[in-house]
């Protein structure tokens, strides 16, 4: 309290501070909980913006390779996602020859078929179904415009989800661990990352840490 140039000081209460000040400082739960929280809405916004392939946080991920595969009849590019017209097919039709007992107990000659060999002409691929996306892991098929690593988004919830099925959400007082047990996670992580920290996220780490040294922002993922 101050009055006019004589300042006191509580000791008591600057103890009681103190004190505060020295349980933050081993005990960061609340900070780390915050980032944690700012983890999993940065990894979901990720995956969105990499949906269709590109660069996010300084990484790049492919889209499905395109062509995928050559067909080699007619030199067609097929995307995983088809949608190019099948080959019209050239059907051949052969008539099989046999016997047959009359009633009379002698035999004949039965065309049992349409007769000789006949090789129809090529028919027009007009009408015809197009070629059809390869299936995803979920069974369904490819589709254009479909999202990287979104079959069954069992990727995505167990990273975006505060609590879900292959989630790992440990925080203690000086330690936070974020990630997923997806048993594919690793190896796409090798290929298109998203589990990893950048340099803006080691300052928003640090931020919140000083923020709940000093008592300040406690609550949302900013």
């Amino acid at each position: 309290m101050a009055s006019g140039d004589l300042v006191t000081v509580d000791v008591n209460k600057l103890l009681v501070d103190l004190s505060k000040l020295q349980g933050r400082l081993g005990n960061h739960s609340v900070s780390l909980r915050r980032f944690q929280n700012y983890m999993r809405t940065t990894t979901y916004d990720h995956f969105s913006a990499l949906g269709q392939g590109g660069t996010h946080r300084g990484v790049t991920w492919k889209y499905f390779q395109n062509p995928v595969r050559v067909r080699k009849t007619d030199g067609q590019a097929i995307p995983p996602w088809g949608g190019v017209p099948r080959l019209a097919r050239i059907k051949q039709y052969r008539g099989t020859t046999g016997f047959r007992a009359s009633e009379l107990g002698s035999f004949s000659n039965r065309n049992r078929g349409s007769g000789s060999s006949i090789a129809r002409d090529r028919r027009s691929t007009l009408g015809e179904k197009t070629v059809r996306g390869r299936l995803r892991a979920s069974g369904k098929r490819l589709k254009e415009g479909d999202q990287i690593l979104r079959d069954t988004d069992e990727l995505v919830r167990s990273v975006a989800n505060s609590i879900g099925q292959n989630s790992i959400r440990d925080i203690g007082p000086v330690e936070m661990k974020f990630g997923t047990m997806v048993p594919y996670a690793e190896k796409q992580n090798r290929t298109r990352p998203f589990l990893f920290f950048t340099e803006e996220d080691r300052k928003t780490a640090e931020r919140m840490v000083y923020e709940g040294l000093i008592g300040g922002s406690r609550g949302g993922t900013g």
